[in-house]
């Protein structure tokens, strides 16, 4: 795990066992060669569906915050960009509930699946996270081993999968496009895991 932060995950291809899931057996839906010589294509009909989000100017101000932070490389116009060998992804925006000042608490995903990424991604083992049933028997058994004062503290990870670097081999396909309301179309490239991508999850668990 150490040495995979070093040098970055792989988003593409078959994953490494984590160990912590059940081995399961996945068919590989899209070999990576297959991906990288439909580039072009899948770009093009991207750009042709491309429409403005909901809450296009936050999420371009989002992946500006991702790129001071060096998650992401610099933002720049589609036309700037090589699309017949970058992969770009439809970056959306999610609403999450309301924070404490009224307004709406929003994610960015990536569509990393019908861009091809997720299909050229081949995991060994279905992952399984501990729930609420989890926590009711660690309180219960606490409780009876005699502590008294049981409480409960959640601690949230900003960002989680954004603290994970991406290999570079794999970087060309982790590019993600928004438009503005001027019908430019706003590129950048993840430096990191993003939140979308199926190999995203099993790293961060690893």
């Amino acid at each position: 795990a150490v040495e995979t932060l070093r040098s970055g995950v792989r988003m593409v291809g078959t994953l490494p066992i984590i160990g912590t899931g059940l081995p399961t057996h996945y068919e590989q839906r899209l070999s990576i060669e297959e991906l990288k010589r439909s580039i072009k294509t899948r770009n093009k009909e991207l750009l042709s569906y491309l429409k403005v989000d909901k809450h296009q100017s936050w999420l371009i101000e989002d992946m500006k915050k991702d790129v001071a932070r060096g998650r992401m490389h610099k933002l720049k116009l589609v036309k700037k960009l090589d699309t017949s060998k970058n992969l770009i992804a439809r970056r959306f925006s999610r609403e999450q509930g309301v924070k404490a000042d009224g307004t709406a608490k929003k994610r960015a995903v990536d569509d990393m699946t019908a861009c091809g990424v997720n299909p050229a991604c081949t995991p060994r083992e279905k992952l399984t996270l501990e729930g609420l049933d989890h926590l009711v028997q660690v309180a219960k058994r606490r409780s009876r081993a005699g502590v008294a004062a049981l409480k409960l503290w959640k601690a949230d990870i900003e960002g989680a999968f954004k603290r994970v670097p991406t290999s570079e081999a794999d970087q060309p396909l982790l590019w993600v496009a928004v438009k503005d309301e001027l019908q430019q179309v706003w590129v950048a490239q993840h430096k990191t895991a993003c939140f979308g991508a199926t190999a995203s999850v099993h790293a961060w668990h690893r």
